[in-house]
């Protein structure tokens, strides 16, 4: 799924196409960069398989994940969605995991989501023929569909294996996750949305709020720290 990129990713998708056949690889381009949200939703109506994973171009997955995850969803077919851990690597990383007989997994807990959104986005399986979709925005708004789907009657289970690695820093110098207030805002809508949608009560809107700005002042001094941390490290080596 190609959002209009400025470079040469079109390019590159074709001649993947050439090595590996259009049966195996489908391109689909927007003339015009719609964010993230639009280009998961026209590659999902686009799907012709049960089940959706989805993969950023700035991170990858474990060479088993698939195999993992959708063995495990295939045993229970009464999920609606899952997700599983992710490790950080800022380097390629090794890709190796660990591999138990029978993984180790939990329910997803919408009241934990709430408060902290540990779901990320490329380590996500889900029905094809669930009707929500990611809503048009820039900002949160795979968090918004994890909680909707949570807090619906979709059932989700986490699985605890790290079969995706993210190739950047949470809060990093680079891309959305250096622009924190807009993140925090993205964040503030989720939870009004949920609200006038009935997901959740005034009370704990009231609740979540406070919660949410106190996590973004954290962020922006632990962002700071970081890049004075960093500073400081490249003058020493110089």
């Amino acid at each position: 799924m190609d959002d209009a990129s400025p470079d040469d990713t079109r390019v590159i998708l074709e001649r993947l196409t050439h090595i590996y056949g259009s049966d195996w690889l489908k391109i689909i381009c927007h003339t015009q960069n719609r964010g993230a949200g639009a280009a998961r939703n026209t590659g999902w109506d686009a799907a012709t398989q049960p089940y959706i994973a989805f993969l950023d171009s700035d991170d990858s997955w474990n060479p088993r994940k698939i195999e993992i995850q959708l063995g495990y969803m295939l045993k229970h077919r009464d999920l609606d969605f899952s997700a599983h851990r992710y490790r950080i690597e800022l380097g390629e990383g090794n890709g190796q995991i660990m591999v138990a007989s029978k993984p180790s997994t939990r329910p997803i807990c919408a009241s934990l989501l709430l408060i902290r959104n540990f779901i990320a986005t490329p380590t996500v399986m889900v029905r094809k023929d669930i009707q929500l979709r990611f809503p048009e925005r820039r900002f949160s708004e795979d968090y918004l569909l994890w909680l909707e789907m949570s807090l619906g009657s979709f059932k989700g289970m986490f699985i605890e294996y790290e079969l995706t690695s993210l190739h950047k820093a949470p809060y990093g110098s680079k891309g959305l996750s250096a622009e924190l207030w807009q993140m925090e805002l993205g964040e503030l809508q989720t939870y009004f949305q949920l609200h006038r949608e009935g997901y959740i009560s005034g009370i704990i809107l009231a609740s979540l709020v406070p919660f949410s700005l106190i996590k973004y002042v954290r962020r922006v001094v632990r962002t700071v720290l970081v890049g004075r941390h960093c500073c400081e490290i490249i003058q020493e080596e110089k």
